[in-house]
């Protein structure tokens, strides 16, 4: 029975298939290799890689392939050799949405209450394969398949002890409290997928991308229950104070608002009734000084001298000379009689006393 070479060696699978042996392993030196964009083909010969091919269409010719020749016979009557080889075709195309996590909670003290939780992290990578050379000696063996599933699960495993080990150290941060993780992520992912890179380089994968998506705080736990009611009633107990400030200030704002509003209304009136602000204030003292009983008396009337001498005005300075005036006039005694008025003595004090007065103003005594 004849055996049956093929002309066309070629891979049309899909997305979640990462690495993919050839079925048939008999060919001649003119099978056409077909290699798809995002594929890298690798020919092998007896456990031994002989060549990697890129996107294109290829001859298998000894010319193409010199590290055929030691292998392959001399050329058939039609040109044909046949030769037994395999054919491995590496998906290059990146791994969108692999998922990954924490397999096992990660112990938790709070530094602050010293309550024990178990917390963990989860997220989604982007990979691709980088070196399917090294993956084919390495990892695939005499596989003839290797899914998407089969190797993100054996990179997830491999990253669980660097992740635990990333986490116990982040939290030991002062800045950072199992309250506040959600907005402490973005750093995170970062700093995971530079601890991560090497890793997965170290085994022919390319890390496009790691992001942390989700923290896995404590469920049911009691001392957790606990911590968080106490950080929400300080919450609110901090809200309502700011709303508090935030409510004085308003009303003062208001308040410093009718003071502007009631000066530039007392500016206005002043303006249409043709007066300042400083001669307002000059009528106000003159009222009062014209209010005052005891402006006879000479502190009275020095005090009043001195706050109209301030005034530098005209209304000042006349004020000022009836004030003068008024400290010039000798005082008159009480019951002393008026200018071309007639005085008699009090029999009992001596005192002059004016002869319409019945009493004495000094003793009290009838005349």
């Amino acid at each position: 029975m004849s055996r049956v070479f093929l002309d066309v060696i070629s891979y049309e699978g899909d997305n979640q298939t990462l690495i993919y042996k050839f079925p048939e392993a008999d060919f001649n030196t003119l099978s056409q290799l077909v290699v798809h964009e995002s594929q890298q083909a690798i020919l092998m010969k007896d456990g031994q890689m002989l060549q990697t091919f890129g996107p294109g269409r290829y001859t298998m010719d000894t010319k193409n392939i010199p590290l055929l020749r030691e292998f392959v016979q001399l050329p058939f009557a039609d040109h044909k050799s046949p030769f037994h080889c395999e054919i491995y075709f590496i998906n290059l195309a990146e791994q969108l949405n692999v998922h990954w996590g924490t397999n096992q909670a990660v112990e938790y003290i709070d530094p602050n209450y010293n309550v024990v939780m178990n917390i963990g992290l989860s997220g989604t990578m982007s990979i691709k394969i980088k070196d399917g050379r090294f993956l084919l000696k390495h990892l695939v063996g005499t596989e003839e398949l290797m899914s998407r599933d089969g190797i993100t699960g054996w990179l997830k495993n491999i990253c669980q002890s660097k992740l635990k080990a990333y986490i116990a150290s982040y939290m030991q941060k002062p800045e950072v409290s199992i309250f506040n993780m959600d907005t402490q992520l973005e750093h995170m992912s970062k700093e995971l997928q530079l601890n991560m890179e090497p890793v997965m380089g170290g085994y022919g994968f390319q890390l496009m991308y790691f992001v942390a998506t989700n923290f896995v705080r404590p469920q049911n736990c009691e001392g957790y229950n606990k911590i968080k009611d106490l950080m929400l009633r300080q919450r609110v107990a901090v809200d309502n104070a700011l709303v508090d400030q935030k409510l004085e200030l308003i009303q003062e704002d208001t308040e410093a608002k009718k003071l502007v509003i009631e000066a530039k209304g007392l500016a206005e009136k002043r303006v249409i009734e043709g007066f300042t602000y400083q001669q307002e204030r000059q009528f106000d003292i003159m009222e009062k000084l014209a209010a005052n009983q005891g402006i006879g008396d000479f502190s009275n009337a020095g005090i009043g001298v001195g706050m109209m001498a301030s005034l530098g005005n005209v209304m000042a300075t006349q004020m000022t000379g009836v004030l003068q005036q008024s400290m010039n006039a000798a005082p008159v005694p009480a019951g002393a009689p008026s200018e071309g008025g007639e005085a008699l003595f009090c029999v009992f004090c001596g005192k002059p006393v004016n002869k319409d007065y019945k009493f004495c103003p000094f003793c009290g005594k009838e005349k």
